[in-house]
């Protein structure tokens, strides 16, 4: 079986060139991807220059998923870029090659290492002169925050290299992204990615050539980093991180309509608490104060801070444990149909050190589990019940493991809200909170 495994992911052709064994992959890769949000949107992906070979650079905040949020973006060959500890033994390097994912490398992987780069920048810029789009995080690292660190020197190597050996025939472009999601841990939430406007590094570099080399690089990332800001909810990573962004998701809890328009809320109340932080600075303290006692008397009593909703009444409590009894029956059904995912995956994502790789975990425990199963359970049906039974068992379990996680994230927001409409003392606080709207 390695053996097979070895053969499969042979190293035989350019880290670009085009794969059919990586294109099946990728589209039931997608399929998974797809399922691990309940909302998408792409904001200006038609827009961004598909298969010209620019460079793609994006915020990281949510582990292997970033990478599989982007792929699902286009079709297009992309070749993605991540940090080179990752492949220091050759049977990983082989398949991450494969997946079309090649190393560069921080100083803290060493000076041994670190001299390998400009070999691999040599290569990214050839990968841009045919076309074909290289996606990087330039962060370095992930973080699930709504910030931003700073961005390394890799992006502008490659692509000044590439300006360099052929931007007389092309121009070459850096394509900020920002991805945002409602929520870095809890599976299936809302996910908005954007696409801003390429910045020319080509006339970048003509504009700025009476300036030193280092200079280019440090205005360059400057630029980048304020581009990818506007494309995502900022917040500044300070002390008051936690409590602005409890703020953020107070103001925001009724906050209707798309992915895109959600963090549109979003990011004015963040602009808002910045503005108020610089002219009323006593005021802004003030605030952040009682958000954080709301925050940490919420946690202590594990309240949501969905059930701060204003729409939030006892009549709407009901209904939803109406609805979650009446379709207990399909969750039962589901937990059934999915039951090595159910039980497997809690564990792993309950061990994690870093609990950013929880989404991470959980599409890897579908994606790997979930289709045996589903093969099993239909030949099962076809075998022992009528065509049309199969046939709707069928359907029932491709939705099913979707509707696990969604029936008992509505379960958790039920009882939460209970706990919410008893809860006096959150309540006055909350009040408290918005009459400093």
């Amino acid at each position: 079986m390695s053996g097979f495994f070895t053969i499969f992911v042979c190293m035989s052709t350019q880290i670009q060139d085009r794969d059919l064994r990586y294109d099946l992959l990728r589209c039931w890769a997608d399929i998974f991807t797809l399922q691990s949000y309940r909302r998408h949107q792409y904001v200006n992906a038609a827009d961004a220059p598909w298969n010209t070979g620019a460079i793609f650079a994006s915020n990281h905040t949510n582990t292997l998923m970033d990478a599989l949020v982007l792929t699902l973006a286009n079709r297009s060959e992309k070749v993605f870029i991540s940090r080179g500890d990752i492949f220091s033994k050759k049977k990983i390097a082989d398949i991450l090659h494969f997946l079309k994912i090649m190393p560069i490398f921080r100083i803290r992987d060493g000076l041994r290492e670190v001299a390998r780069d400009n070999g691999i920048i040599s290569d990214a810029a050839d990968i841009l002169k045919g076309n074909t789009n290289l996606f990087l995080f330039p962060e370095g690292r992930h973080r699930p925050m709504h910030s931003l660190l700073p961005i390394g020197k890799g992006v502008g190597r490659i692509a000044f290299l590439a300006s360099e050996r052929f931007g007389g025939k092309k121009h070459i472009r850096v394509v900020p992204v920002g991805i945002e999601y409602e929520d870095y841990f809890r599976y299936r939430s809302d996910l908005c990615i954007e696409f801003g406007k390429p910045l020319d590094v080509t006339d970048f570099l003509a504009k700025n050539s009476g300036i030193t080399a280092e200079r280019q690089y440090a205005l360059f990332r400057s630029m980048l980093s304020n581009a990818i800001r506007e494309l995502i909810t900022y917040i500044p990573d300070d002390g008051q991180y936690e409590n602005i962004w409890e703020y953020v998701k107070i103001c925001t809890t009724d906050s209707q309509g798309s992915p895109q328009m959600r963090k549109k809320d979003r990011r004015s109340v963040a602009a808002e608490m910045e503005k108020m932080r610089r002219d009323f600075p006593e005021s802004f303290s003030g605030l952040m104060t009682k958000v954080e006692d709301f925050k940490n008397l919420r946690h202590k009593k594990r309240i949501s801070v969905k059930s701060s909703s204003r729409r939030n009444t006892a009549a709407r409590a009901a209904l939803k444990w109406m609805s979650i009894a009446l379709t207990a029956p399909y969750f039962v059904f589901s937990a059934i149909a999915n039951f090595p995912t159910v039980i497997i995956v809690p564990i792993l994502v309950k061990r994690l050190k870093d609990k950013a790789f929880s989404n991470t975990v959980r599409f890897g425990g579908g994606f790997l589990l979930s289709t045996p199963l589903f093969i099993l359970w239909t030949v099962l049906l076809f075998v022992f019940t009528p065509w049309w039974v199969a046939s709707i068992g069928a359907i029932m379990i491709l939705f099913s493991r979707s509707f696990y996680y969604d029936w008992l994230e509505e379960a958790r927001i039920a009882a939460s809200d209970c706990r919410w409409l008893h809860d006096m003392e959150l309540r006055n606080i909350y009040s408290e909170i918005l009459k400093w709207k």
